[in-house]
């Protein structure tokens, strides 16, 4: 049986900011450019959406997605470490002898781990070495391809045209996809492998340094520092373009503890996706701010009192699994919160009470934190507006002899109602 609550309370003064609301943009920009969106990069929050949904050929930006399959099929195996060796086949060389595209030129006599290849896509979106980690993980390229179809299946997408690993064209096509998948791989990559932002926001670095095959590599990105498009706490992520659907640029950036990804998709030329995202990225900061609204260990007084039976706790004692936060636009009144829960079906199993023993930490069930009349979307498969509720302490199970005396007096309670009702009925 689900049990649900809902709370509205008046949220602290800290929301109170109204020498900041005066510079916040109301409207959100028009993007120049075909889609664009921008999210919180911890929630999955939709701050600002152009078009997010339409489908266009998105180039090297699908190279995101290589990596995030690659990084994680590597660390689900016991064989394989970022330190292990990635073979580089007759295909994976040839392709990265193509000083035309981005690459780092690969040699089949040396040694490649996978954080050098993934060093090498990130900042030089080299094509061989994208191609040397799908045959690794794959085995061939088409059966890696199958694997990045499912990846976006299971995060809840449906809408894509994946032909390649590397997003190079194949026949005037290559990988296409909203700006809206482009930022539910972003979000997932950031916040599964969040060293990859270690990669990813280096203007330049040495490929194979300290031997003779050394090679600058030289960021695309054109925001890092001493680019020119340079924007402070600004760590990636990865440039794109199509002969069909133009120029593209996924970012992230962080200020003061305050991640957001922007996607710019379909700009005719390459300047204007850089001043775009930061046309994106100057809304979203000055719109929105985030505030911690929940801290993991603080009791969750907006639950009603769950009963536990079995033990000789009579209550579940309930605290917040995490932090959450919340993006809110800057206004000047403070918005009130909605607290909504919902039990864990496991553990309740149709009743509305606890069995013990509930051990320490077991989540209970979910709390959903809504601001009062605001309408907040969040992107499929993110964390959304969800924090775990657990229990605090271990709930032990009452000795034999207890839960024997509790039963024994809850039959004879029973049996002198059903006395007492008989005779009541008897006698009226």
């Amino acid at each position: 049986m689900k049990l649900r609550y809902l709370f509205v309370i008046l949220l602290i003064t800290s929301f109170l900011l109204p020498q900041q609301s005066s510079q916040a943009q109301s409207t959100a920009p028009t993007i120049d450019a075909v889609s664009a969106i921008s999210i919180d990069s911890e929630n999955g929050q939709v701050l600002m959406s152009q078009n997010a949904d339409e489908i266009l050929q998105v180039g090297s930006i699908s190279k995101l997605l290589s990596v995030y399959v690659a990084l994680k099929t590597i660390e689900a195996q016991d064989e394989w470490t970022r330190e292990s060796i990635v073979p580089i086949s007759d295909e994976a060389y040839q392709l990265s002898q193509d000083y035309n595209i981005g690459n780092v030129p690969l040699r089949q006599d040396y040694n490649y781990t996978v954080n050098e290849l993934v060093e090498a896509v990130s900042i030089n979106l080299a094509n061989g070495a994208t191609l040397a980690l799908a045959e690794m993980v794959g085995e061939t390229e088409a059966d890696f391809v199958k694997m990045m179809e499912t990846q976006l299946l299971e995060w809840g997408v449906e809408e894509f045209n994946l032909i390649n690993s590397t997003g190079l064209e194949d026949n005037g096509e290559t990988n296409a996809f909203s700006a809206e998948v482009a930022a539910i791989i972003a979000y997932h990559l950031v916040n599964d492998f969040p060293d990859y932002l270690d990669y990813s926001d280096q203007a330049k670095a040495v490929f194979k340094p300290n031997t003779d095959d050394a090679i600058d590599m030289n960021n695309y990105n054109q925001m890092l520092k001493g680019k020119p498009y340079e924007r402070e706490n600004v760590l990636g992520l990865m440039p794109g373009s199509s002969e069909q659907d133009g120029n593209s640029f996924v970012g992230y950036s962080n200020e003061d503890e305050f991640g957001i990804i922007t996607v710019v998709l379909g700009t005719e030329d390459e300047d204007t996706r850089y001043e775009e995202t930061d046309r994106l990225m100057d809304y979203s900061y000055s719109a929105y701010m985030k505030e911690l609204v929940v801290s993991e260990g603080q009791p969750t007084t907006q639950v009603n009192t769950i009963k536990v039976e079995g033990s000789s706790e009579s209550e579940a004692e309930l605290i917040y699994g995490e932090n959450m936060s919340l993006v809110v636009p800057i206004i000047d009144t403070a918005p009130r919160l909605e607290y909504e829960f919902s039990s864990n079906d496991a553990l309740f199993e149709d009743r509305s009470y606890l069995v013990a023993p509930v051990e320490q930490g077991e989540v209970v069930g979910e709390m959903t934190i809504y601001g009062a009349g605001t309408e907040f979307t969040y992107l499929p498969s993110t964390k959304g507006n969800h924090v775990p509720v657990v229990q605090a302490e271990p709930i032990e199970e009452a000795a034999w002899y207890v839960n024997g005396w509790h039963s024994f007096s809850n039959g004879v309670s029973n049996t002198w109602e059903s006395t007492r009702r008989f005779f009541v009925d008897l006698f009226n």
